[in-house]
């Protein structure tokens, strides 16, 4: 039997054809149905696609508008006529964009989540070719198989935004724990304060509200509350989101209710007061609730906290507002007022539980911008823009405490607000798919000290940890679906294992600067302190104190020092640096600048720094730096200090016999590597401040000269300093 010869001109004229006339010819759907669907298809991908820049858009776009429509026809036409429906022409246009997907989004490098979306291109092809050969076939059998082949390219597309490129596979995790087991400390169990030993009371919970709230476990509260002017913070909102928040909250725009509840000991005494603030998410859902670990474990170890209630600022999936949260510290700041009235009013069950001098504020993403513009609020005695509300709030906060916070939503006068005499903790994690950068740095570098008292400021970048998982209601995925979809889960670490990690420093930062409890303060310093055995995840810390002497850094002129490039060591060429502004993963700037350094076969590999006077160092117990690397071929890299007295004399350190350097973590967010490409750079860059003891340098009585001997590699250096 002799085959037909195939005109492959005629073929592809049909499958053009059959494509145009795709909305023509599928006879089984009415017209008005099938434009609905194709309307309600585009209308909820835009709306999803709302806030992402153009090239995720375009990316994302086609995938999740060819599924809704797919699936909207497909069931739709089983629904009402099963079987005679289908055309092979529908083929044809998601065959296309897909296609259009694959090439755009492969870009010349090949990941398995990209192998998935090529099966399903494979599949669809095979599908439509089935059904254009038996086009004018009454055999249901092909018409079955052809609804198999539907499903399964259904059912693959589905699992394949389940399935990233990146699954994690745990190989440096042993590598990590070998080299951790080099460094710990004999007494770091000082810093296990997870367990029961420092409960000293049962707590108690008490709610309070405003009567006409239309949430009954605030309304119902034992205390009242009346709500809060919040004049020019917020624009009113416009369309669509104007109306459901109306519906939603039944209030009015430009007052929100003093809402909340409090944790605190049964025992009798004043208390240090912590206020929570969460951040941004749906304001459907009573995101406070979320830090309910926070207030058991420190209410239960002498602690006042109070969880507020700040969701009238949050998004729906109407829209939302944004550079809100001065408004956001504005009301915080009410809610400290309306507690230490509390603590003054006769029969008050929470009265004489407070000391007013000893307040801290706990903030998570938006909300740990939030407790950087409450403290800013503290330090002027007027309002810095036209809000059109009294501004007097002479409260003492002591202490702040930030989650993945942002920052840089607020300006005032057009420059990034600094903050004054607090002690500041950032924490923040290498997998954050909500603020992938680490603004906490940014925070960390605008928080001043006078001089006028001793305070501190350090941060913690922990490997594996997330944006939602310190609230217990956000949990592990850091944006709303569908997009939710693609955040790469297989490198996180456990909700309850990063939970706890943020106690442990929550807890150990309010006892070193609530209750003076001086000897958990190495740990900030230096957190090889806490690190406990079989610790398999990296974490990298800074460090700066009120007592610092800074000997270089790169924002101010350099009349303290000189740079030294002649190390005479025999190299040809000169060290390869650059002075200039830090950039973060997403190409975003720090407020200071550094030195890039980066040192090859070409290069001479010593950094050096003349100081224009002798420093004596007898006041001071470290010399510290801050240091990050790129592209260290086993983990950690190492670099050797040499410093010099007038004299000449010399004292070497070989730094990675006193710390692990790790190389910057390398994360990827999303499971593709055209989004994680979108979020910018996957390592982080994140500098580890390094103490170095001078206890080692006892023959040498000042400081001249410091040199850094570098391998090969990329280098980012800053902040060299004196500490005590």
């Amino acid at each position: 039997m002799m085959m037909k010869k195939i005109n492959i001109k005629e073929v592809l004229k049909k499958i053009i054809k059959g494509i145009i006339g795709t909305f023509k010819e599928l006879k089984s759907v009415d017209r008005s149905t099938k434009i609905m669907i194709l309307m309600l298809s585009f209308i909820f991908s835009v709306l999803i696609e709302i806030g992402l820049d153009f090239y995720f858009k375009f990316l994302v776009f086609f995938v999740i508008f060819n599924l809704l429509f797919y699936v909207g026809y497909f069931l739709f036409g089983i629904l009402s006529k099963p079987f005679k429906f289908i055309d092979n022409r529908l083929m044809g246009i998601h065959c296309g964009i897909y296609i259009v997907f694959y090439v755009l989004i492969t870009e010349s490098s090949y990941s398995f989540f990209e192998e998935v979306n090529a099966t399903v291109i494979v599949l669809m092809v095979i599908s439509y070719l089935t059904f254009f050969l038996a086009k004018k076939s009454t055999i249901g059998a092909l018409k079955i198989c052809y609804c198999i082949f539907l499903s399964v390219v259904i059912i693959i597309q589905l699992w394949s935004f389940h399935i990233g490129e990146y699954p994690y596979t745990g190989e440096n995790e042993e590598k990590i724990e070998k080299i951790y087991s080099q460094y710990l400390k004999e007494d770091s169990s000082i810093y296990n304060v997870l367990g029961d030993e420092n409960i000293i009371s049962d707590y108690n919970v008490i709610w309070y509200g405003n009567q006409d709230d239309k949430r009954s476990r605030y309304s119902n509260g034992e205390l009242k509350t009346e709500v809060v002017t919040i004049g020019e913070f917020i624009e009113e909102p416009i369309g669509i989101d104007k109306m459901w928040r109306m519906v939603y909250w039944d209030t009015q725009f430009d007052t929100v209710p003093i809402n909340g509840h409090i944790y605190y000991p049964k025992n009798e005494g004043a208390y240090p007061l912590v206020v929570v603030i969460h951040g941004n998410h749906s304001m459907e859902e009573p995101s406070e609730l979320g830090y309910e670990y926070i207030g058991k474990f420190l209410s239960e170890r002498g602690y006042v906290v109070a969880m507020v209630d700040e969701n009238y600022f949050n998004g729906s999936w109407s829209g939302g507002y944004s550079d809100e949260n001065d408004g956001r510290a504005y009301l915080t700041l009410k809610h400290i007022e309306q507690i230490f009235q509390w603590n003054k009013e006769e029969g008050n069950p929470i009265r004489g539980k407070i000391n007013e001098e000893s307040v801290a504020l706990f903030g998570h993403s938006r909300g740990g911008e939030t407790a950087f513009l409450s403290k800013l609020f503290t330090e002027i005695s007027e309002s810095p823009e036209d809000y059109g509300v009294d501004f007097n709030f002479p409260i003492d906060i002591k202490s702040i405490i930030t989650f993945g916070t942002t920052y840089g939503q607020y300006e005032s006068c057009g420059d990034y607000p600094k903050i004054h005499d607090v002690n500041f903790l950032a924490i923040q994690g290498s997998n954050d798919g909500d603020v992938s950068e680490f603004q906490g740095k940014k925070s960390y570098d605008n928080v001043i000290f006078t001089g006028k008292d001793f305070y501190f400021k350090s941060y913690l970048y922990i490997e594996g940890a997330n944006h939602g998982q310190f609230n217990t209601m956000w949990g592990d995925e850091d944006d709303d679906f569908p997009l939710s979809l693609m955040i790469n889960k297989s490198e996180l670490i456990s909700g309850e294992k990063q939970r706890e990690i943020a106690l442990k420093y929550t807890y150990i930062f309010l006892e070193s600067t609530l209750n003076d409890r001086e000897e958990f303060i190495p740990i900030f310093k230096n957190n090889l302190n806490g690190i406990n055995q079989h610790e398999n995840k990296r974490f990298i810390n800074g460090y700066s104190d009120s007592e610092s002497y800074t000997l270089v850094d790169f924002d101010k002129n350099s009349y303290r020092y000189s740079i030294l490039t002649d190390s005479g060591i025999g190299k040809d060429g000169d060290v390869a640096y650059e002075i200039k502004k830090i950039r973060l993963r997403d190409n975003g700037k720090l407020n200071n600048k550094g030195m890039y350094i980066s040192i090859d076969e070409s290069t001479k590999n010593i950094v050096g720094f003349n100081l224009k006077r002798n420093i004596e160092i007898e006041e001071y117990n470290y010399l510290s730096f801050d240091m990050v690397s790129f592209g260290a071929k086993d983990l950690i890299y190492n670099i050797e200090v040499e410093i010099f007295d007038g004299d000449g004399n010399k004292v070497v350190y070989d730094v990675n016999e006193l710390y692990p350097l790790w190389d910057s973590i390398d994360s990827n967010v999303m499971k593709t590597e055209s989004l994680n490409d979108d979020l910018g750079k996957r390592e982080g860059t994140v500098f580890q401040t390094v103490l170095l003891p001078l206890d080692y340098s006892a023959k040498i009585d000042n400081i001249s000269v410091i040199k850094f001997i570098f391998d090969e590699g990329e280098y980012i250096l800053d902040n060299i300093s004196l500490i005590k």
